[in-house]
C-alpha cells in the first residue's frame, strides 16, 4: 500500500474503540482480533489496531504517553509480528523519541503529530529505513532533523509546524512530497532538492526565506507544485524556477503575499506545452515588464489556460511599461484575477491606450 494510502487506514483505524468482540468503528463494523497483536494490558495506554481486509497492524497512542512507556512496551510486549504498517501517537505528550523506543519493531510510516516531540535520535530512523515510506512530524517541537540518515525509501516527509530554521541538501530518492510549512526557515541549501529527483510537491510556505537559490526546480521532470506564499522573499533571480524538465502539465508556483518588487527576465521557465500557475498576488511589484512577464503571458494564451495573478500589487500604469500589453489584446486572458487589477480605476481586461490616455 502506498504511504498516501496508509495515511488513510490511519485516519480509519483511529475511529476504532477496543472491545471484548474485538475492534469495532462508529459505523458498527467490527474488525476481529489478531494473534499479531499483544494483549490489550501489555500496551497500555496504547493500542494495537488490525484491519483484515489489508492484513496491517497500526500501533496508536495518544494523551499520556512517554519514550520510557514506548520502550518498555517495546522491549517487554509479545509481538507475534515484526513489522506493522503504522505508528501514530497524536495529541500527547511525548517529548522524544530516543534510540531503541521502538525495539526491534518496524514501521513502515511513523506519525507524531500534536505532540511535545523536540528531539530525535538519528539511529531510530537508521532502524526503520529499510521499510519506512513516511514520516509525520507535525506541529511538535523540533529544532533539529537527522537529514543526513539515509532513507531510501521514504515517500512523504511532513514535518510541519515545527522550529526548523533551515534546510540543507535533501537526499531521499524516492520522496514525492515534503512539507516544512510553518516553521522559521530563513535559509535554505543550493542543492536542497538536487537528491529528491521524484520530487512532485514541496511546502515551504509560512517561513521567513528572504531569498532562494538559483536553479533552485531544475532538473525535476516530476515537480508540479511548488507553494513559498507568506514568506519573506523580496527578489528573484533569473533561473530560480526552471521548470523546463517537468513532464506535468499543469505546474504550479505559489509566491503570494511577499515582498517581492521586482521580476527579471527568466525568473521563470516552464515547458512549453504546460498550462502553469504563477501567484504573484500581493507583492511589491510596480512594473508588469515585458521581459518577465511576456513569455509567460504568451504561453498561457496559446495553450489556452490562464494561469496569472497578480491582484494586490502597486503597479505604475506607465504606458511604455505596458505597451507589450495594450498591443496584444489576447495577453490579457492570461490574467486569472485581471478584474481586481487596476490602472486608473480600469480592470485589466479594459486597458487599452485610449483609455489609460497613451
Amino acid at each position: 500500500m502506498s504511504f498516501t494510502g496508509k495515511m488513510q487506514l490511519g485516519l480509519l483505524l483511529a475511529t476504532f474503540v477496543l472491545c471484548p468482540a474485538g475492534i469495532s468503528s462508529q459505523w458498527g463494523t467490527t474488525i476481529a482480533p489478531d494473534p499479531g497483536c499483544p494483549p490489550p494490558s501489555e500496551i497500555t495506554p496504547c493500542e494495537c489496531r488490525y484491519n483484515q481486509w489489508d492484513d496491517e497492524h497500526t500501533f496508536y497512542c495518544r494523551d499520556e504517553i512517554s519514550d520510557t512507556r514506548l520502550r518498555e512496551i517495546f522491549s517487554t510486549a509479545s509481538f507475534p509480528v515484526t513489522t506493522m504498517a503504522a505508528f501514530v501517537a497524536e495529541y500527547c505528550t511525548l517529548s522524544s523519541l530516543p534510540v531503541g523506543v521502538f525495539g526491534s519493531m518496524k514501521f513502515e510510516s511513523i506519525t507524531v503529530d500534536i505532540c511535545s516531540l523536540s528531539s530525535i535520535d538519528p539511529d531510530v530512523l537508521r532502524d526503520q529505513a529499510d521499510v519506512l515510506t513516511g514520516l509525520v512530524l507535525n506541529y511538535n517541537a523540533l529544532t533539529d532533523f537527522p537529514f543526513d540518515v539515509p532513507l531510501p525509501k521514504l515517500e512523504a516527509l511532513h514535518l510541519k509546524a515545527n522550529s526548523l530554521t533551515s534546510l540543507p541538501g535533501l537526499n531521499y530518492p524516492s520522496l514525492l512530497f515534503a512539507d516544512f510549512e510553518l516553521n522559521q526557515i530563513s535559509q535554505i541549501s543550493d542543492n536542497l532538492l538536487q537528491g529528491t529527483p521524484n520530487m512532485e510537491r514541496l511546502y515551504l510556505q509560512s517561513n521567513s526565506l528572504g531569498s532562494l537559490p538559483t536553479g533552485l526546480t531544475k532538473g525535476l521532470p516530476y515537480l508540479e507544485e511548488i507553494s513559498l506564499h507568506h514568506n519573506s522573499l523580496s527578489t528573484i533571480s533569473p533561473g530560480t524556477f526552471d521548470l523546463t524538465d517537468s513532464t506535468s502539465s499543469r505546474i504550479s508556483v505559489d509566491l503570494h503575499s511577499n515582498y517581492i518588487a521586482d521580476l527579471p527576465a527568466g525568473a521563470f521557465s516552464f515547458p512549453g506545452t504546460s498550462c502553469p500557475k504563477v501567484f504573484l498576488d500581493m507583492n511589491e511589484i510596480s512594473e508588469l515588464s515585458a521581459a518577465a512577464f511576456e513569455p509567460i503571458t504568451a504561453q498561457m494564451v496559446s495553450n489556452g489556460c490562464p494561469g496569472l495573478f497578480v491582484s494586490g500589487n502597486p503597479l505604475d500604469c506607465d504606458c511604455s511599461s505596458l505597451s507589450w500589453l495594450l498591443e496584444n489584446a489576447d495577453y490579457k486572458n492570461a490574467f486569472v484575477d485581471g478584474y481586481s487589477v487596476h490602472c486608473n480605476n480600469l480592470a485589466l481586461p479594459d486597458w487599452t491606450d485610449q483609455l489609460l490616455g497613451c
